[in-house]
């Protein structure tokens, strides 16, 4: 987020690295929800919970933003069909940053 906020990356490597990462951890995230699973007395912490929906919401800007720039890059659309632009995203990182940053914070 750092990165693409200083303008060391656009928004689709931003958007391709993050997923990437994602993806990366989804499996080791999915091991993580089968131990949790198996704990038959599982306390939830909001301030996880509120983490955890920060990246979800900011996850799915960023599919969104990568499918209409391959829609793009295809010819499938046009620029003025983006939801969203570079500007946009840019903005968007910058909100989502600031609540992780709060979170880590508080």
């Amino acid at each position: 987020m750092r990165k693409f906020v200083g303008g060391e990356l656009n928004a689709l490597e931003f958007a391709q690295e993050f997923s990437d990462r994602l993806l990366a951890d989804r499996e080791e995230a999915n091991n993580l929800v089968e131990d949790f699973q198996k704990q038959a007395n599982i306390e939830l912490n909001p301030n996880i919970f509120e983490f955890s929906k920060i990246i979800l919401d900011f996850e799915l800007l960023l599919e969104v933003y990568q499918n209409e720039v391959e829609e793009l890059e295809t010819g499938e659309s046009s620029e003025k069909d983006l939801s969203f632009t570079q500007d946009s995203i840019l903005e968007g990182v910058k909100r989502a940053l600031e609540k992780i940053n709060k979170y880590f914070t508080d």
